[in-house]
């Protein structure tokens, strides 16, 4: 993972925002509100749900960065809509405000001083 990651960060979990679609207007796209109407399966390539994490950096294991940065999660949940990624080893829902992490961060290519979490494990740092 090291050799994947842009940035390697220690950070505490400042705030967790609100997750939105990856509409220009953060609202539900037409053609997903479509499926819902006709009460057909929600399946879309080209819009998801994404929460953004603002988190604090303790301390950078590789790269260098602000001393706050946002890190974009795919999947969250819009109103009543739900959705996950199955196949990546963490969703929104895995982490919580005031908690230490240690991430390994890419550099995302869909919204400038954004980072996103590349497929892989996300360390909890306990401290008893």
């Amino acid at each position: 993972m090291e050799d994947y990651s842009d940035l390697i960060v220690y950070v505490t979990v400042k705030e967790i925002k609100p997750s939105a679609w990856n509409t220009n207007d953060g609202e539900i796209p037409p053609a997903v509100q479509d499926q819902l109407d006709a009460g057909k399966p929600l399946w879309s390539n080209n819009h998801e749900i994404y929460t953004d994490m603002i988190v604090t950096v303790d301390h950078w294991a590789k790269g260098s960065s602000l001393e706050e940065i946002t890190v974009r999660i795919e999947g969250g949940q819009v109103d009543n809509i739900v959705q996950y990624m199955e196949f990546w080893s963490h969703n929104p829902w895995d982490f919580e405000p005031d908690a230490q992490y240690l991430l390994y961060l890419k550099d995302n290519i869909y919204a400038e001083d954004v980072y996103h979490l590349p497929l892989g494990d996300t360390v909890r740092i306990v401290v008893d």
